[in-house]
């Protein structure tokens, strides 16, 4: 109990400062891939493009519009290169799912064309570099998330508990769900899957709304406990349950024990949070690709 009265009181503290609790005090938890990287607790896609003067102008002198357009353009290409490396689950890769799709490609290059440079540099030689941002999330998300995640209406629970006056957290009103992975190597997906160790999907992409997944995606990553808990993500009262061992293609999938799985089933709360992916992975590192 002391422990959550802690974890109360400082999201408090936090909330009353203006701390970003969604990054404070978080290592960087990045997956790189050989044209950029992803930043996990973000949800953002970094790629950098190179272009050099290769001709001269009428003037005698290399056109430097041409180039950084030439710079920006190669960013873009390597961001679309990222964008297909993202697993969206356990099971594929984006480029597998939707790389297929000529008209999802389609729109999602027109996504990358609106990525905003966030960094740009030049060499005395006239030599440009451009990084692009890709924020994941809202347009992007509604394209690339898979069609079984679907629209799933609000639910009332019916004869609500009534709130505990023991003092103890109060297992029928859990705000969200921590899964703590850090201590296992796991690969970040879109939406991944928490299975029992029998093997039975306890979360995944029937449990979340459409609507909440195009939000903010399957689930929050994040690398300590305490950002974790004050983010606005999974409230004040998450359950926190541990994460035995990562499974599945490219080892995505935590299985978590049959007790842990229990108490997340016989909470009265444990639709609606999952509903809105009120859930959160604190992963330690991310594991061999």
């Amino acid at each position: 109990m002391a422990r959550h009265i802690f974890w109360t009181a400082s999201l408090i503290i936090l909330l009353a400062t203006g701390v970003d609790c969604s990054s404070a005090g978080a290592a960087a938890l990045v997956q790189r891939f050989p044209e950029g990287q992803m930043n996990w607790l973000n949800g953002t896609l970094r790629a950098t493009g190179v272009a050099t003067p290769s001709g001269k102008s009428t003037a005698g002198a290399a056109d430097p519009q041409k180039v950084l357009s030439l710079a920006k353009v190669t960013a873009q290409q390597n961001l679309l290169r990222c964008v297909k490396q993202i697993r969206i689950s356990s099971l594929a890769h984006l480029d597998t799912w939707a790389g297929s799709d000529p008209l999802v490609m389609a729109k999602i290059q027109e996504i990358i064309k609106q990525a905003p440079v966030v960094k740009q540099s030049y060499l005395s030689d006239g030599t440009v570099t451009i990084t692009l941002e890709l924020a994941l999330g809202g347009a992007f998300y509604q394209l690339v998330m898979p069609k079984e995640i679907e629209q799933i209406d609000p639910v009332t629970p019916v004869n609500k508990p009534p709130a505990s006056a023991t003092g103890k957290p109060d297992e029928s009103r859990w705000t969200g769900l921590v899964i703590d992975a850090s201590g296992l190597s796991l690969n970040p997906v879109l939406i991944p899957r928490i299975i029992d160790a029998q093997g039975v999907q306890v979360y995944g992409p029937k449990y979340i709304s459409r609507d909440f997944a195009v939000r903010w995606g399957g689930c929050g990553y994040m690398t300590t406990l305490e950002p974790a808990v004050c983010t606005d993500r999974v409230g004040l009262h998450p359950l926190t349950v541990r994460g035995l061992r990562v499974t599945g293609f490219g080892q995505a999938d935590i299985v978590i024990s049959m007790a842990a799985a229990s108490r997340i089933r016989a909470a009265a709360e444990h639709v609606h949070f999952m509903r809105e992916g009120r859930v959160v992975v604190l992963v330690g590192e991310i594991g061999s690709q």
